[in-house]
């Protein structure tokens, strides 16, 4: 089968996975990093259903969909569907994950991104984008800008940076009822 494999599969063993989880897995077996075909011209796959047909796109342009644009995906689809289309959304980090969400929140009928980032390399990339408003993380009223871009706070945070100040801030940058999504890997 011509395709393109995800970047890593499920052990399959663990309570997470017998329960479904597999993109939680405690034993996760990463390319590159669990085991080999990091840089490899081809791979053997446990199960085919960590394989998709990237039809024509380009293998360059598919590759960066199997990481981030999934990842990104994922947390956008947490959003939910409705609270896209009807409130900002904000993202913390303006990386090649960050960048990836505010091209599918577009694309999924998203009403508008407020991206908060420390750097102003990224923020300047985040708005050129398309983010509606870019906030300097370290500004320090960023929380009055956060809940001044959303009318009173977020209803929806996504932080793909996942560093304890960062999930402090998207926590403190919700509206009562708000959603917080932490994107990354769980340090332990």
């Amino acid at each position: 089968m011509s395709g393109w494999s995800i970047p890593g599969w499920a052990a399959g063993e663990c309570v997470v996975c017998r329960r479904g989880d597999e993109n939680l897995c405690i034993k996760p077996c990463s390319i590159g990093v669990h085991r080999g075909g990091g840089y490899a011209t081809h791979l053997l796959v446990p199960h085919p259903r960590y394989l998709f047909d990237i039809g024509d796109i380009p293998p360059e342009r598919a590759a960066p969909l199997a990481c981030s644009g999934v990842t990104a995906y994922g947390a956008l689809k947490k959003v939910g569907a409705q609270l896209l289309k009807d409130e900002p959304v904000v993202m913390i980090g303006a990386g090649g994950v960050g960048l990836m969400a505010l091209a599918l929140h577009k694309a999924m009928g998203g009403k508008s991104a407020i991206v908060v980032d420390i750097d102003p390399a990224k923020r300047e990339a985040a708005k050129r984008a398309g983010a509606k408003t870019v906030i300097d993380g370290k500004a320090a009223d960023v929380l009055d800008q956060i809940r001044a871009a959303t009318g009173g706070g977020a209803w929806s945070v996504i932080d793909f940076v996942g560093a304890g100040q960062t999930v402090k801030m998207g926590v403190d940058a919700t509206i009562k009822g708000g959603k917080v999504i932490v994107v990354g890997a769980v340090r332990r």
